[in-house]
């Protein structure tokens, strides 16, 4: 496969965010009111990196995440999912795959996302099936798979001498934003996001994470 640079911003934003979760959002909807959720399926983006930081997307290190994603929200009991939306046009799935990082990045510290209007596919599924509320999982991150040992080197270096870490190099990332969409008020009925210095490919980080993105909402 062809490697392609990563955004150099992208991995300096991910570095510099705080590894806990947002406190969570909501509109004035009561979240017993938030029922009979249709669940979306999960998008995730997982890059492998290389000493120099060029990677690629990884079909093998996003279907694990995708995979455990799902694992989690078979098995979870707290938000009401009721039903799953399935996709057989490749061209829709693209169209909503490009909707959701699209929503997740306007709704990540929008001051106001409580205004920030539904995607037109998406909205149109969810009211071609009747139903109100539509769960979107997007899932971002990367692994490493070379060793930049001058970074590393410099890390301990530091760190030998008591110095503070200012090159700070992070071998894994993992990312997920939970967005559940209100087609009737065409809105955004609740928002939370995790960043988590871990392996976005195994299933006990994701377990973790979810439990933050539930965290004084969802429990």
């Amino acid at each position: 496969m062809k490697m392609k640079k990563v955004l150099f911003f992208v991995l300096v934003l991910m570095s510099l965010i705080s590894c806990t979760a947002k406190k969570g959002f909501v509109t004035n909807l009561p979240k017993q009111e938030i029922e009979d959720v249709q669940r979306f399926p999960v998008l995730s983006n997982i890059f492998a990196l290389d000493k120099n930081d060029y990677g690629f997307r990884s079909d093998s290190l996003s279907t694990l995440s995708t995979q455990y994603i799902d694992s989690y929200l078979d098995k979870q009991n707290n938000i009401d999912i009721t039903g799953r939306i399935e996709i057989n046009d490749t061209v829709v799935q693209r169209k909503i795959n490009e909707e959701i990082r699209n929503l997740a990045d306007r709704a990540y510290d929008n001051e106001a996302i409580a205004i920030i209007p539904i995607p037109l596919t998406i909205d149109s599924i969810l009211e071609a099936q009747g139903k109100r509320f539509g769960l979107l999982i997007y899932a971002a991150g990367y692994e490493r798979y070379e060793v930049n040992w001058q970074k590393t080197y410099r890390r301990f270096a530091s760190a030998a001498r008591g110095l503070p870490d200012f090159d700070h190099y992070y071998d894994f990332w993992s990312s997920i934003a939970l967005i559940i969409v209100d087609a009737d008020k065409n809105n955004i009925a609740f928002y939370n996001d995790s960043k988590f210095e871990g392996k976005p490919s195994r299933q006990y980080n994701i377990d973790r994470q979810f439990m933050e993105l539930y965290y004084r909402y969802w429990r």
